[in-house]
């Protein structure tokens, strides 16, 4: 039987503190769920598209929503429970559709998750048609300052 050159003396020249990678091996981050991630975001892409195709047709005939139907069925990934999967890509989704443009997201405000049917989830994103209340209100003051009798400068 063959043995191990180990040395285990408390002595030795390699502490936890001067260890190189090669001399550590294995840590929990080599562990991480990396792989898990970018098959997430293979789903979240190809769900962006399918739900970037509904709003392009929805917006064009005048709604301001659209719904996508989200899977269900997601398979173990570097042991990462199908659950688990499945919560990474419905949260990614979710985060790439409310999140400002200036944060890489497409910034939509009104973002929901219909998970009331567990075997039908879906992802509903609504959005404005015409002119924001801010903008709104902004107008109208421009135009009664403008108006005859209106306000006074």
């Amino acid at each position: 039987m063959k043995t191990s050159n180990i040395d285990i003396n408390p002595a030795s020249k390699y502490t936890l503190g001067t260890m190189s990678k090669a001399h550590i091996g294995l840590t929990t981050k080599d562990l991480s769920i990396a792989q898990a991630r970018e098959i997430a975001k293979t789903y979240v892409l190809h769900l962006a598209e399918v739900m970037d195709a509904q709003i392009e047709r929805n917006n064009a005939s005048g709604q301001n929503c659209a719904s996508i139907d989200l899977p269900t069925e997601f398979r173990s990934v570097s042991g990462v429970a199908p659950r688990d999967m499945q919560l990474l890509v419905y949260t990614d989704l979710i985060k790439l559709y409310s999140q400002p443009i200036t944060m890489g997201g497409k910034g939509f405000e009104d973002v929901k998750y219909d998970g009331h049917d567990i075997s039908k989830p879906k992802l509903d994103v609504r959005w404005q048609i015409g002119l924001s209340a801010a903008e709104r209100e902004s107008r109208m003051a421009l135009l009664m300052n403008a108006s005859i009798g209106g306000k006074k400068n």
